[in-house]
């Protein structure tokens, strides 16, 4: 998932990232920046990426029956999704 600015997806690892979902309390979300080769970052490379403008976010264990558009309208309360 990529936003329009870093701030925008700053916000949206800070408030989801390890959060559980109301509807399915079970799963824990992982929301992370990526890099530019599009892999997920490491502990070590997100404190040294916090420096840097990532707009980029690897989002997983969503629900299975997540559809594009359910995560677009998950997000996009955060910012413009790209």
């Amino acid at each position: 998932m990529d936003f329009s600015t870093a701030e925008a997806a700053q916000l949206c690892v800070k408030v989801w990232n390890n959060k559980a979902m109301k509807q399915y309390p079970s799963n824990r979300l992982v929301v992370t920046p990526f890099d530019k080769e599009h892999k997920k970052l490491t502990k070590e490379e997100r404190d040294n990426s916090k420096k840097r403008n990532h707009t980029n976010l690897f989002v997983d264990k969503l629900p299975y029956a997540f559809a594009e558009q359910d995560v677009i309208n998950m997000f996009s309360k955060f910012g413009t999704v790209q």
